[in-house]
């Protein structure tokens, strides 16, 4: 099941305002965006927007889980090991805090999170998120075998009652589904069975790839079944049939 409700975009406009407010030098981060952006809808979901190529000062844990080696059906990334920054939106499942987000996922740097979130550089660890609030989540991607895929990160540690369902589903809300079944979750990283403190790759979906010769940003988002290429058509100010040539698919009715 798709848990994703709305999908939250950052526009040109509202990132240059944030740029200019903050001029006197607490930007945290140096972003660099035109007036454009991109959308394509990959026939597995989630749904992947691209924004023309943007920097995120942002730094990661060192991971040890087992390496991926098989094909999954996850966004294409046809540059062989090219690596890059990637966002994806998360939908808070419940009330948390920004702060307990930014564990989940191990962006190490609080400020690409307040960045990409259009938040001030102020804002405290404590952050209320509310149920349903979706967060946008910059880490870095990692072209392999023609698939992008979160590089090493996140890291999520067993907890009782964990199953691969519930930590696809629920702890990471159908993020990962696009990438990984809840059983190649478990065995792609030679695990015999889930237990309390058993550690898991979890990989996000993600590429690197250029669009029309340009560097994009891709974000990933699940979307609900039943959104039609219309309505996110006239969400994100583009056709639908843009769409459609862009991704080589055949709209429903």
């Amino acid at each position: 099941m798709y848990m994703i409700q709305m999908l939250n975009l950052i526009s040109a406009t509202l990132l240059d305002n944030y740029n200019r407010k903050l001029e006197d030098g607490s930007n945290p981060l140096d972003l660099d965006i035109d007036d454009k952006f991109r959308i394509t809808l990959q026939k597995v979901k989630p749904l992947q927007i691209m924004f023309p190529s943007q920097v995120y000062a942002c730094t990661v844990a060192s991971l040890t889980a087992q390496p991926l080696d098989t094909d999954l059906p996850s966004f294409k990334c046809m540059t062989h090991n090219a690596t890059c920054e990637a966002l994806v939106g998360y939908l808070s499942h419940n009330n948390t805090t920004l702060g307990r987000i930014q564990s989940l996922f191990q962006v190490n740097d609080l400020s690409a999170l307040l960045g990409v979130n259009l938040l001030p550089p102020t804002t405290p660890e404590n952050y209320t998120i509310a149920e349903g609030q979706t967060v946008k989540i910059p880490f870095p991607c990692r072209c392999t075998n023609g698939i992008g895929l979160s590089d090493r990160i996140p890291i999520y540690t067993v907890t009782k009652n964990d199953t691969p369902n519930s930590i696809t589903t629920n702890v990471f809300s159908g993020l990962v589904a696009a990438g990984v079944s809840d059983s190649e979750l478990v065995t792609l990283q030679q695990i015999q069975n889930l237990q309390i403190g058993t550690k898991l790759w979890v990989p996000l979906p993600c590429s690197c790839d250029q669009v029309e010769g340009q560097k994009v940003v891709h974000y990933a988002h699940v979307v609900l079944p039943g959104d039609s290429l219309d309505a996110i058509a006239a969400e994100f100010e583009t056709t639908t049939e843009t769409l459609v040539s862009i991704n080589n698919i055949t709209p429903t009715t």
